[in-house]
């Protein structure tokens, strides 16, 4: 099935426009980046044809859109090369994400990201195709297998070549050598998890199976010029994070001064955070309430 069989099927309860849903699913799958940043700054996701509806409830409704989003992205994706195992994880933990936001805006943004990501990611994969079949088999599976531990060993027996071959030919096509290589692919990762999620420095290294904190702050450093530990907002956040059991967030303000802000039953971290600062930058008492919660509630 095409994706515009699956778009001619959530279109009848989407209410959206079949054509501009088809250019968006295309432009997606073909790694066109900046027509999808015009789409992010139109806010087509909201805007789009008229978004149907599909729950009483309008954060349920958005939610519900996302969903369906983010499963013609995983599938058109696939059907334009994209590991299957990669496009179906990145759905599965954009998804996983609206667990944790309690507004509408947030999930918009969820859903920018998300389909950025898909796009980048496919932009990247078309770009590849340039190089030859054994590199761009390696390459797709390092995206495939980020999380994992991965050895010059298990590529050459999941290529199908010797180890001194394939290093030889990746590193003359792609200008690394395949550790290089992986190892930038796991920071840049670790990047998303650091703006994304509220993800601890070891939990990080663990995820992406460094051999230990230390490996992954001195790999970071290497690339990006700073460890994540320089980034004030990371350990607030997550300080704030293990002492109330909550999804936390943190920014910096112009002053200097870090202010937090978790999730509770009526906001989600990153909303809670902006009215906090919000207080502190107009000194306003932090337990005076400026919103009133029947206003917010669901």
């Amino acid at each position: 099935m095409k994706y515009s069989d699956h778009l001619t099927i959530f279109s009848e309860e989407m209410h959206t426009d079949m054509k501009e849903e088809i250019i968006f699913f295309h432009q997606v799958a073909n790694g066109d980046v900046q027509s999808i940043e015009k789409n992010i700054s139109d806010r087509k996701f909201r805007t789009m044809g008229g978004m149907g509806k599909l729950s009483d409830n309008p954060l349920t409704n958005i939610k519900y859109h996302m969903v369906v989003t983010a499963a013609i992205a995983a599938r058109v994706c696939i059907e334009n090369g994209m590991e299957p195992e990669m496009a179906l994880r990145m759905s599965d933990y954009y998804i996983q994400k609206l667990d944790f936001v309690g507004n509408e805006d947030e999930v918009e943004k969820i859903h920018d990201i998300m389909v950025m990501d898909y796009t980048t990611r496919m932009r990247h994969k078309l770009h590849i195709d340039k190089f030859s079949v054994n590199v761009k088999s390696a390459i797709n599976y390092i995206y495939a297998h980020l999380a994992e531990r991965i050895t010059i060993n298990i590529l050459a027996k999941h290529v199908g070549v010797s180890t001194s071959l394939l290093s030889k030919k990746f590193s003359e096509e792609t200008g690394q050598s395949i550790g290089d290589f992986i190892r930038d692919k796991k920071i840049e990762m670790s990047q998303a998890f650091l703006a994304d999620t509220n993800m601890s420095i070891m939990e990080i290294a663990y995820q992406l199976s460094f051999s230990s904190q230390s490996h992954y702050i001195q790999a970071f450093k290497k690339k990006v010029g700073v460890t994540p530990e320089d980034r004030p907002v990371v350990v607030a956040a997550s300080d704030r994070e293990r002492a109330t059991g909550h999804p936390a967030v943190a920014i910096e303000i112009a002053d200097g001064r870090i202010v937090t802000g978790k999730t509770s039953d009526l906001l989600g971290a990153a909303a809670a955070c902006l009215m906090n600062a919000l207080k502190v930058c107009a000194d306003i008492p932090h337990d005076m309430k400026l919103v009133s919660a029947e206003a917010i509630s669901p």
